[in-house]
């Protein structure tokens, strides 16, 4: 059968044939462990586990997800991109015309519009954020925690390339699966066709090679933080536009949904006691009328100092978020943690955008924004 060229938008047989390179590449399996990343001391396990809670709720579904959830008060409090006006009060998030896409100057297009839920082709800032790793690889290198080696998922013959970073880890429950697929799917379709390959089938198995070789050498030699993120980086062919399209997964993940930041002082896991009356009391009723619905806690530091200090603070803040949800009576399981800490991506100036926080990215910069618990309703 005469293979077929690049030219065709019918993606069926792409689909299909990417299945095991997803398997090769662990992109999409239960991750094998739920601990805090690179297992380092002081840091509580983390309670994210599989499977994915978000998979068969994916916000974009026929469904409304806002339906009979409408409520007089924005849930979020101010941090919410819609905050003048509550976007799950009498209107679905996901309608043809987005409540909060008017107000964003960096997405005129609706991620939530029919048939854009997971294409991640169409969503801009991937330059971005592939020049964020390289940025995040030159800013950590030789900082305590950044050139030890990294610690990968999977079997020690074969590690999960694309999931070092918290945020591309199976236990993410903001990571959808089909945004997940679609995100390897397209990769996959861009390297056949830089690559000058003549159908998808090859395509499939030059990626798949290329992945085995990044696994080779990982587990032959090692590698740190700081230069897998260069790693990354300096593979634009391939590596870089998956986890790029994994953490864009991620941002609309999370602006689509309800959700309010936490900010704390320089070093600080103290949660102030304005938050506890506004974002944690809003999010705490929120979850109370739905009972379905989870919260999900990422924490962030900054890239100052000894970054494995800097993510046990962020561990901590998250868990100090969560306990005061807790005291405001939300189940202990219906609180999902996570920590990124200095890894990407961080709160930048397109993130803001997305997450309708740019006035408060101008008032604390990129460093204050970032010492935070960005928190989830989902």
């Amino acid at each position: 059968m005469q293979a077929r060229p690049f030219g065709s938008r019918n993606r069926a047989r792409l689909v299909a044939a990417t299945a095991w390179v997803a398997l090769a590449l662990l992109l999409l399996a239960p991750a094998g462990s739920t601990a805090g990343p690179g297992g380092e001391p002081g840091v509580a396990a983390n309670p994210c586990a599989p499977p994915n809670p978000c998979a068969p709720r994916n916000p974009c579904a026929p469904k409304n997800p806002c339906a009979a959830k409408a409520v007089p008060r924005n849930p979020c409090g101010a941090a919410n991109p819609c905050a003048a006006r509550n976007p799950c009060a009498g209107k679905n998030v996901c309608a043809a015309h987005n409540a909060c896409a008017a107000r964003n100057p960096r997405r005129p297009a609706n991620p939530c519009a029919p048939g854009a839920s997971a294409d991640v082709a169409s969503i801009a800032n991937l330059d971005e954020l592939i020049d964020e790793f390289m940025a995040a690889s030159e800013a950590t290198a030789g900082r305590p925690g950044a050139n030890e080696p990294a610690s990968f998922p999977g079997p020690a013959e074969r590690p999960d390339w694309f999931r070092l970073l918290v945020v591309t880890r199976a236990e993410n429950p903001l990571l959808e699966e089909e945004c997940k697929k679609e995100a390897l799917q397209l990769s996959v379709e861009r390297f056949g066709k830089l690559q000058g390959l003549p159908d998808e089938r090859a395509a499939v198995r030059a990626a798949a090679e290329h992945i085995r070789r990044h696994q080779d050498f990982v587990h032959s030699h090692g590698i740190s933080y700081s230069d897998y993120l260069r790693e990354i980086s300096e593979c634009r062919a391939f590596c870089a536009p998956v986890v790029a399209s994994l953490i864009q997964c991620q941002v609309l993940s999370v602006s689509r949904s309800p959700h309010g930041i936490v900010l704390f002082g320089l070093g600080s896991d103290r949660v102030d006691p304005r938050y506890r009356e506004g974002v944690l009391a809003n999010l705490a009723t929120q979850l109370r009328k739905d009972p379905e619905r989870k919260a999900a806690l990422i924490g962030r530091a900054s890239r100052i100092g000894d970054l494995r200090h800097n993510r046990r603070v962020s561990a901590r803040r998250a868990l100090a978020v969560r306990d005061g949800l807790i005291e405001l009576g939300v189940e202990p399981e219906r609180v999902e943690t996570l920590w990124f800490g200095w890894e990407p991506p961080q709160i930048s100036a397109w993130v803001a955008d997305e997450y309708g926080l740019r006035d408060l990215y101008e008032s604390e910069g990129e460093l204050g924004i970032n010492q935070s618990v960005m928190a989830v309703v989902y």
